[in-house]
């Protein structure tokens, strides 16, 4: 009996070698962990609260500025300078400008988005994420005058990330688009961040925030899963059984 688990067991390892190549013990994949904002009349500086888990392994920021220059725009968390990564204009020539930094400290820290050259900073989101890679990060990234955005994905389970802009103040998710939340203003936000809250394949993937935003501008992400990270749920239980 010994021997025959013991054939059965090696007989799996082999078909997981064979058949599932991708698949990492304790591999989770990327999932959302904590999100804050805030917003208020535009000035030099806006602070966000955000608490985020132990196990979070990117932040990424959202400024919403008006005609400022984004060179005089700066982002930090918890103290610490985020890298920028992507920013775009709408039709009225407002700015919004993602930001991004990896391992961030655990625990309630503040998003602080300033700029006291141009002080027009009217509000700034953050969320944060794990079982992301904390190399080469983000993968990808596009600005859109629009209220859909696009990038293409270079890692399959990566997240695509999105921030958005809706100038009435009405701010809702679009189609196969999950809400994080808002900076608060207005009706239902200014402006929200935004994840696909699955791991999406190579290719271009779009989230988007709702059909009726008022002068919409969006920028978006793609989010790389540390190694092994999101596994098809069935490939194991393929590798097992024999299936393909």
């Amino acid at each position: 009996m010994r021997r025959l688990i013991l054939g059965v067991a090696l007989a799996v390892l082999v078909n997981l070698a064979i058949f599932a190549p991708s698949v990492r013990l304790g591999a989770t994949g990327i999932a959302f962990d904590a999100f804050g904002g805030a917003g208020g009349t535009p000035g030099s500086s806006q602070t966000a609260s955000i608490t985020v888990g132990a196990s979070a392994t990117a932040i990424i920021a959202c400024v919403s500025d008006d005609y400022s220059s984004v060179a005089d725009l700066s982002v930090t968390y918890n103290g610490a300078s985020m890298t920028e990564v992507v920013t775009n204009d709408d039709t009225a020539a407002h700015k919004l400008t993602l930001f991004y930094k990896a391992s961030p400290t655990s625990g309630t820290h503040n998003i602080v988005a300033t700029n006291t050259i141009d002080p027009y900073v009217r509000s700034v989101v953050g969320a944060s994420y794990t079982g992301s890679s904390v190399t080469s990060q983000p993968e990808a990234s596009n600005g859109c005058a629009a209220v859909s955005c696009a990038v293409t994905v270079v890692t399959a389970n990566a997240w695509t990330i999105l921030c958005g802009v809706d100038r009435s103040g009405n701010m809702a998710a679009g189609a196969s688009t999950t809400e994080r939340g808002t900076d608060g203003l207005f009706t239902t936000g200014w402006m929200g961040e935004f994840d696909s809250n699955v791991a999406v394949t190579t290719g271009s993937h779009s989230l988007a925030i709702y059909s009726g935003a008022n002068v919409p501008n969006t920028v978006i992400v793609s989010l790389a899963p540390a190694a092994g990270g999101a596994a098809p749920a069935n490939v194991l239980a393929n590798a097992v059984s024999g299936g393909s």
